[in-house]
C-alpha cells in the first residue's frame, strides 16, 4: 500500500513538472482516492470474514472440549460395563453350577429310592412265582385224587384244604407286595424335589435378571453418551462448514485486493499514461470519481435498479424451484420500489451477510456494485459506510422448535441446548441482552440460560433443515423466515417445525433498506423514504405483510433508536450539501 501511495505522489509531481493543470491533478488525485477507497473496502471485508471465522473457531473449541469430555466419560462407562459383565458372568456361572449340583443330588437320591423299590418288587414277584408253582403242583395232585373218586373222596378234601391254605398265603404275600411296590413316597419326594428345583430356578432367574438390568443401565448410559458424542459431531460439522466458508471469503477478498493493488501500482508507474490508465481501472471496476455523479439519476438513465438480495431467505426472498422468480416479503417490496421509480428491478443475488459489501464492490472483480440492499437488514453500527432508510416493516423475533417439542417454550428452556441464529451481529446482541450465554460471553453476569452452543448460519439454505433434522434444538429467527415454512402446505418443512407465538424481545424487530453512505446516494435514499411512506397505507402493502408474516405490525422504531450514531437520510443530506458546496454543484429545488 505504501508503494502505491508513493507512485501516486510521483505521478502528481511528474504531472506538475510537465505543465499539467491544477484541475488535471485534482482529477488524478480523485481517481487515486476512489481506487484506494475501493481497495480499502476489500481489505475491510476480508477482515470481517476473518472475525466471523474467529467466532466460529471459538464455538468449535467449546464443542471439541465437550466432545473430548464425552469420549472420556464413555470410555469410563465402557470399562465399568465390562467389569460388571465379567462379574455377572462369574456370578451366573457359579450360581448355575451350584443349582445344577443340587438338582443332580436330588435326582440321585430319587434314583436310589426307586432302585430300592424295584428290588422289593422283584422279591415279591419271586414269591408269587413260587406260590404259583405250589398251586400248580397241588392242582396236579387234586387231579390225581379226583381220578380216584368214590370212596377215596376224603383225600380230595385234604388237598382242597391245602389249596385254601395256599390261597391264604398268596393273599398275605400280595398285601406285602402292595406295600413294597407303593411309590407314593417316591412321588411325594419327587414333587418336593421339583418344587425345590423350581424355586432354585426362579431364584436364579431373578439373579440373572437383576444382573442384566445392571448391564442394561450401563449400556443405556453408554448409549446416552454416544448420542451426546453424535450431537457434538453434528454441531462440529456445522461449525466447520461455516468456518470453511469464512476462510474462503477471507482468501478471496485478500487475493482480490492484492491483485488490484498491483494493477493500480502498475497503472501509476508511468506519469505520462497514469491518468489514462487510471480512468480505465476505475471504469473496469465501476468506480466513480466524478463529483457530480448521482446514483438515482444513473438508475433512471439505465432504466434499471440493482438490488442486492439473499436468494435463499425462505419467506423473504426465495424460490422453491430453480428458474422460478424470487418471491417473499422483501422480493415483493423491492419490485414495488422499482415499479414506483419506473425502472426494471434487477436482483443481485449474494449471501446475506455479504450484501452490504456489494454497495462498494461487485460480486466478483469487474462486476458492478449494487444500488441498494433490500434484504432483511436491521440497522447496526456493525455495517460500515452504510446509510439506512426509514423502517419499511416491523416483525417479531421468534423462537422456533421442532414440531411438538414441548420441552422448549421460552428462552430459559434453552439451558444446555444448541441454538441456531442467522449470522447477524444484531441477533448476537439482542440474545445477549435477553440473558443467553455461550462461549463468547459466558462470564457476563445476568444470564438466564447457558447454551451448549450458539451456531450462526451464513448459508441460509441450512436454516430450516438444521432445526428439522436436529442439528440445533431451537432457532431464534425473524418470524417471516419461518412463518411461511412452518404454516404453508407448499413448504417442505410444513408440520416439521413450528413458530412459538409472540416476540422473545420486548420491542419488535425491524428492517431497513441500505445504500452507500456517500453524497451520490442521497437522492436515492430520499426517494426510497418517499416510497416507503406512500406505500405503507396501501392495500398492496397490507397483503404482502399478511401473506409472509401473518399480520402487519405497526411501531415507530427507526435507525435513530439504535446505538452508534447511524447514518440515514437526514445525516446523508448534510454530507450531500457539503459536497455540493465543495464542488460547486447546483442543488435543484
Amino acid at each position: 500500500m505504501e508503494q502505491t501511495v508513493f507512485s501516486a505522489d510521483q505521478a502528481a509531481d511528474d504531472a506538475r513538472n510537465g505543465g499539467a493543470s491544477e484541475a488535471q491533478i485534482r482529477d488524478l488525485m480523485r481517481g487515486i482516492s476512489a481506487a484506494l477507497d475501493y481497495i480499502q473496502h476489500l481489505l475491510e471485508f476480508a477482515n470481517t470474514a476473518g472475525e466471523s471465522q474467529d467466532s466460529l473457531m471459538r464455538e468449535i473449541d467449546v464443542r471439541s472440549n465437550n466432545l473430548r469430555a464425552g469420549l472420556d466419560e464413555t470410555r469410563r462407562e465402557i470399562a465399568n460395563s465390562t467389569d460388571v459383565a465379567h462379574e455377572v458372568q462369574n456370578t451366573t456361572r457359579s450360581t448355575v453350577a451350584s443349582k445344577t449340583d443340587a438338582i443332580r443330588t436330588d435326582l440321585e437320591r430319587i434314583s436310589a429310592e426307586l432302585e430300592t423299590k424295584a428290588e422289593g418288587a422283584n422279591k415279591v414277584l419271586g414269591a408269587i412265582e413260587d406260590i404259583g408253582k405250589g398251586i400248580k403242583l397241588l392242582a396236579l395232585n387234586a387231579a390225581i385224587e379226583a381220578a380216584r373218586a368214590g370212596d377215596h373222596g376224603r383225600g380230595f378234601a385234604v388237598v382242597a384244604k391245602e389249596v385254601g391254605n395256599l390261597a391264604q398265603s398268596t393273599m398275605q404275600r400280595t398285601n406285602e407286595a402292595v406295600d413294597l411296590i407303593d411309590l407314593s413316597e417316591v412321588t411325594q419326594a419327587l414333587r418336593k424335589s421339583m418344587a425345590n428345583i423350581g424355586s432354585d430356578l426362579d431364584s436364579l432367574g431373578s439373579e440373572i435378571e437383576a444382573s442384566l438390568a445392571t448391564l442394561q443401565e450401563r449400556f443405556a448410559n453408554m448409549s446416552e453418551r454416544l448420542s451426546d458424542i453424535s450431537e457434538h459431531n453434528q454441531v462440529v460439522f456445522e461449525l466447520l462448514s461455516g468456518s470453511k466458508d469464512a476462510s474462503a471469503r477471507t482468501r478471496n477478498k485478500v487475493t482480490w485486493a492484492r491483485t488490484d493493488t498491483r494493477t493500480l501500482a502498475t497503472t501509476l508507474a508511468d506519469a505520462g499514461t497514469a491518468q489514462q490508465k487510471l480512468a480505465g481501472f476505475l471504469k473496469t471496476n465501476h468506480l466513480h470519481d466524478d463529483p457530480t455523479f448521482d446514483r438515482l439519476a444513473d438508475i433512471k438513465a439505465r432504466g434499471k435498479i440493482r438490488i442486492a438480495i439473499e436468494p435463499a431467505f425462505v419467506g423473504l426472498s426465495f424460490r422453491l424451484r430453480p428458474g422460478d422468480p424470487l418471491r417473499g416479503l422483501d422480493a415483493d417490496y423491492a419490485r414495488a420500489l422499482a415499479k414506483w421509480l419506473g425502472v426494471e428491478c434487477e436482483f443481485v443475488e449474494h449471501p446475506w451477510d455479504l450484501l452490504t459489501e456489494l454497495l462498494f464492490v461487485g460480486t466478483k472483480p469487474g462486476s458492478p456494485t449494487a444500488d441498494v440492499v433490500w434484504s432483511a437488514l436491521p440497522p447496526s453500527e456493525f455495517y460500515k459506510g452504510v446509510a439506512y432508510s426509514d423502517t419499511y416493516t416491523y416483525l417479531n423475533f421468534a423462537l422456533c422448535r421442532r414440531a411438538a417439542n414441548s420441552s422448549i417454550n421460552r428462552l430459559a428452556d434453552l439451558d444446555g441446548k444448541v441454538l441456531g441464529i442467522i449470522n447477524d451481529p444484531v441477533a448476537f446482541t439482542v440474545l445477549e441482552e435477553q440473558g443467553l450465554r455461550w462461549a463468547g460471553n459466558e462470564n457476563k453476569p445476568g444470564g438466564i440460560a447457558r447454551l451448549s452452543n450458539l451456531i450462526a448460519y451464513s448459508d441460509q439454505t441450512r436454516l430450516h433443515d438444521a432445526l428439522a433434522d436436529g442439528a440445533v434444538d431451537a432457532f431464534a429467527v425473524d418470524q417471516p423466515i419461518f412463518h411461511w415454512a412452518a404454516n404453508n402446505p407448499e413448504s417442505p418443512w410444513h408440520g416439521r417445525i413450528e413458530v412459538l407465538p409472540g416476540n422473545i424481545l420486548p420491542l419488535p424487530y425491524y428492517y431497513t433498506a441500505a445504500v452507500a453512505a456517500d453524497p451520490s446516494s442521497y437522492n436515492l435514499l430520499a426517494a426510497i423514504n418517499e416510497f416507503i411512506a406512500g406505500f405503507r397505507p396501501t392495500p398492496e402493502r397490507a397483503a404482502i405483510e399478511k401473506l409472509w408474516q401473518g399480520q402487519a405490525i405497526n411501531h415507530h422504531l427507526t435507525y435513530k433508536d439504535e446505538a452508534g450514531n447511524l447514518i440515514g437520510a437526514d445525516e446523508l443530506e448534510t454530507l450531500y450539501h457539503a459536497h455540493c458546496r465543495k464542488h460547486g454543484i447546483r442543488i435543484d429545488a
